[in-house]
């Protein structure tokens, strides 16, 4: 399955989403900080991904990370169309 196959927006509401939707992007911070930038602190969900990992190297360890990590393919342009850990967390979480 491609994280780009949801035809359908995913639910923002429940218990379920919010945590599931609060894992992935601790599990996004956590690839970023392993492949990024050398101790970049905490990472807040509305910081762009490309500052972190800032080179073309980084990002595609990120990538196939998150992929490896989630067992699904990732789009390469998800991280662009998706710019910050947020929005591609949102964009990854399953639909409710």
């Amino acid at each position: 399955m491609r994280a780009d196959d949801h035809d359908q927006p995913a639910a923002t509401d429940g218990a379920g989403y919010r945590q599931t939707l609060q894992v992935l992007q601790r599990v996004l911070a956590r690839i970023l900080m392993e492949a990024g930038e050398p101790d970049p602190g905490p990472i807040p969900p509305e910081r762009r991904i490309t500052d972190v990992a800032a080179n073309s190297v980084q990002l595609l360890q990120v990538h196939a990370g998150l992929e490896e990590e989630l067992g699904i393919e990732i789009a390469a342009a998800a991280f662009f169309e998706h710019d910050s850990l947020a929005d591609l967390a949102r964009h990854l979480c399953p639909t409710g």
